[in-house]
C-alpha cells in the first residue's frame, strides 16, 4: 500500500495524469466542437503567451524560466497550472507575512558578520574571504573559528556518534530532518529523546510533512508530544494553488546543548545507515562541529521553528558554552526560496570559478542551469581537474535519465563523469584545491537550488577539507568513468527519452 501511495502522489505520476488529461481534453474538443475547438485552443495559446510575459518579467534565473517556457508552450492548458504549483510562483499573502517575520529583511537579509574573522580569511585567501563575506551578508551566516570538526564518511559512522552525543545532552536537543522513518535508527533515537524530555531537557523536533508523508502517521505529533517532545511539522500539505506547497524543508540538522552540531545529507531512516537495502549500498556523509560554529546551526533551526510555531527562540539561551581549538574557518549557512539570491548555487559557482588545480563533486542528481554548465566547462578547459560522481544505482529512474542527459556536453568539455557502482550516492559535497569544502543537504538540481529550504556548511582551511578529498578519491576508486563512446552507443530511443524528460526537468 505504501509503495502504491508513493507512486500515486509522485511528481512524475501527477505530471503524466495532467498531460494525459490535456491530450484527452484536446481530443474531446476537436471531436465534439470541430471548428469551435480551434478557437478554444487558440485562446489557451494566448493565455500561455500571457503567462510567458508574466514569467519573463519576474526576476530570476533565465535558464530556469526558459525551461518553464517550454513546458507552458508544450502544454498550453495545464502548463501554467504546473508553474503555479511547482515553479516557484507567487506566494499567498499569509505565507509572505509569516516568512517576512522569519526573514525580516528579505530578499537580501543583510547582516554584518564578524569582520575580524572575514579579514583573517582574506589574508589566507582573498577569493575565499569574498565568498565567506557574501554568504555572511546574504544568508546572515557568520564565519566562525574556535571550532573542532569531525567528518563522517557514512551514515553508519555518524549514527553511533550521534547516539553518544544525544545521551550526553543536558540542556536541549534540536532536530530538523526531511525524512524520519520508524526503524532501528529512529526508534533508538526516539527512546533517548523521550528519556531526555522526562529529565527536563528541552527537546524539539521539526520534520517535513511531504518528506514524512509515507513514513509517519498523520497523528505522529500527538504521539511525540505525549512523550514530552516539542514538535513542529513544516508546511502541512493541503491542496491549494500556492507555490509554497512545493517548497519543502530538506534540511538535516542536529544541535545538542549548543556545543555539538551535525549537518549533512543523512536522514533518520535505516537505509541511511545501511540496515535496510535500497538501491545497493547507500553512500552518504555528514560533518560534526563542536564550539562556536554550532551557533550558526542553532540559528538555522530557529528560522523554521519560528515559521512553523510562530515562536521566536532567544538564541542567547542556546549559545555555545564550550570553546575548542580552531580547526580552520567554519560557516554553516541556509538557503531558502523567499529571495532570488540562490545562496547554495552561488557558493557552488564560486568554488567552480575559483578552482585552479582540482574540483571534485558528489551529487545524487545533476540537473543544471546554463551558468553552472558554463562554469564547469570553462574550469575544465582552463586545466582544472573537474570530476563529478553520480549514483550507479538511481533511486528515481526518470531523474537519473535527466542527469545522464547532461553528460555529453560536460564530457566533451573535459569534465570527468563517474557513476558510483556499489549503489546510490546521496552525498552532496564539493571540495576544491585542498582549501575549501562544502557539505550539506543541497543537491545540484532545480528543486534544491530554487525551491527548497536547505542547509550547508563551508569549511575553509579545515582538516575536513582533506577528509572530504580523501573520501571522494575512495569513492572514485569504486566508480566507473563514463566515456564519450558509451554516450554515443546509447540507443536512439533512450536518447529521445532523455531529451524529452530534460524538457520537463523543472517538474521532476
Amino acid at each position: 500500500m505504501g509503495r502504491f501511495k508513493k507512486i500515486i502522489f509522485s511528481r512524475l505520476f501527477l505530471t503524466a495524469v495532467f498531460v494525459a488529461a490535456q491530450v484527452l481534453l484536446i481530443a474531446f474538443l476537436v471531436y465534439h466542437l470541430a471548428t469551435t475547438a480551434l478557437y478554444i485552443y487558440f485562446l489557451f495559446q494566448l493565455l500561455s503567451f500571457a503567462m510567458l510575459i508574466w514569467l519573463f518579467q519576474r526576476p530570476g534565473n533565465p535558464s530556469y524560466k526558459l525551461m518553464w517556457a517550454v513546458v507552458i508552450l508544450i502544454l498550453p492548458i495545464f502548463g501554467g497550472v504546473f508553474y503555479i504549483l511547482w515553479g516557484g510562483g507567487r506566494l499567498s499573502g499569509k505565507i509572505k507575512s509569516r516568512l517576512s517575520r522569519v526573514y525580516p529583511e528579505a530578499p537580501f537579509c543583510i547582516h554584518n558578520t564578524d569582520k575580524d574573522e572575514v579579514a583573517r580569511l582574506k589574508r589566507f585567501d582573498p577569493q575565499l574571504g569574498r565568498q565567506a563575506e557574501y554568504i555572511a551578508n546574504v544568508a546572515s551566516a557568520p564565519l566562525y573559528t574556535n571550532t573542532d570538526c569531525v567528518y563522517f564518511p557514512s551514515g553508519e559512522a555518524m549514527y553511533p556518534r550521534l547516539m553518544e552525543e544525544l545521551k550526553k545532552a543536558g540542556r536541549f536537543i534540536f532536530l530538523e530532518f526531511f525524512i524520519i522513518e520508524p526503524g532501528v535508527m529512529w526508534d533508538s533515537i526516539l527512546r533517548v529523546l523521550a528519556e531526555k524530555a522526562r529529565a527536563g531537557v528541552d527537546v524539539r523536533l521539526l520534520y517535513d510533512d511531504i518528506g514524512c508523508s509515507l513514513t509517519l502517521p498523520r497523528n505522529y505529533p500527538e504521539i511525540l508530544r505525549r512523550l514530552g517532545i516539542k514538535v513542529g511539522v513544516f508546511n502541512r500539505f493541503t491542496p491549494r494553488l500556492d507555490a509554497f506547497v512545493n517548497s519543502r524543508d530538506h534540511r538535516k540538522i542536529c544541535v545538542i546543548d549548543g556545543n555539538v552540531g551535525i549537518m549533512g545529507g543523512i536522514n533518520l531512516a535505516d537505509e541511511y545507515i545501511n540496515l535496510k537495502t535500497r538501491f545497493g549500498y547507500w553512500k552518504d556523509t555528514a560533518a560534526m562541529v563542536r564550539g562556536d560554529a554550532v551557533a550558526g546551526m542553532t540559528r538555522i533551526f530557529a528560522e523554521l521553528w519560528r515559521f512553523t510555531h510562530g515562536q521566536q527562540l532567544n538564541l542567547n539561551d542556546y549559545a555555545p558554552t564550550e570553546r575548542y581549538q580552531t580547526d580552520g574557518f567554519v560557516q554553516p549557512f541556509s538557503d531558502q526560496p523567499l529571495d532570488e539570491c540562490n545562496v547554495a548555487e552561488t557558493a557552488y559557482l564560486t568554488m567552480i570559478n575559483q578552482a585552479t588545480k582540482y574540483l571534485y563533486i558528489t551529487t545524487p542528481y545533476l540537473i543544471l542551469d546554463n551558468e553552472v554548465i558554463t562554469s564547469l566547462c570553462m574550469a575544465s578547459r582552463s586545466g582544472v581537474d573537474v570530476r563529478i560522481v553520480c549514483p550507479g544505482i538511481p533511486d528515481k529512474k526518470a531523474i537519473f535519465l535527466v542527469t545522464q542527459s547532461y553528460y555529453p556536453q560536460l564530457i566533451q568539455a573535459g569534465v570527468k563523469i563517474y557513476e558510483y557502482k556499489p549503489g546510490f550516492l546521496h552525498a552532496k559535497m564539493f571540495v576544491c584545491d585542498d582549501k575549501v569544502s562544502i557539505i550539506g543537504s543541497a543537491n545540484m538540481d532545480y528543486r534544491s537550488l530554487y525551491l527548497h529550504f536547505e542547509c550547508c556548511t563551508a569549511f575553509y582551511f579545515s582538516s575536513i577539507v582533506m577528509s572530504v578529498k580523501n573520501d571522494i578519491l575512495d569513492i572514485l576508486s569504486q566508480s566507473a568513468e563514463v566515456t564519450i563512446e558509451q554516450i554515443e552507443s546509447i540507443p536512439f530511443g533512450a536518447r529521445v527519452a532523455r531529451t524529452f524528460l530534460k524538457m520537463f526537468s523543472p517538474l521532476l
